[in-house]
Formats: structure tokens, sequence, C-alpha cells
């Protein structure tokens, strides 16, 4: 909303907060995508069985690329 003319620039925009700490399912209590999604999120430190899912090596090998150092990056980034 504009602060000035209080005026919504777009209607379709919405927050959702997610509780992590609130997320207390094992991971063979997983049964949907969005599951799977929280419990990666909560135990990041972890390991869980059911991460051989493209998707989440995905992110695991962005969050490995995200943690090089600058010169480490840029030659990542030549390749």
């Amino acid at each position: 909303m504009n602060k000035s003319t209080h005026e919504v620039f777009y209607n379709k925009l919405e927050f959702k907060f997610i509780e992590l700490p609130k997320f207390v399912k094992e991971d063979r209590e997983l049964q949907t995508d969005l599951d799977e999604w929280f419990y990666l999120l909560r135990n990041m430190s972890k390991l869980p069985t059911f991460m051989d899912k493209r998707i989440f090596q995905k992110v695991f090998k962005i969050a490995e690329i995200s943690k090089l150092r600058k010169e480490e990056r840029l030659m990542y980034d030549q390749v």
C-alpha cells in the first residue's frame, strides 16, 4: 500500500509466516512435499533420507556455491 495515498499497488500480494520451531514432524512422518520443505529448512544441519530428490540436490548445490569465497566464486562462474 502506498503510504501517502493508501492505494493498494498489488492486491494479490500475500505474506505467509511459518514458525519452523513448531514444525515437529520426524522424517518418517513426512507425507507431502511441503512437509519435506519445512523439514529441510528446520533441519539443514542433518541429511534426512528423502534428500535424494532432484529439487533438494539443487538446494544443496546453491548452498554450496553461496558459501564460496569471492575468488572461488569468480573461478566457478568462469567454468
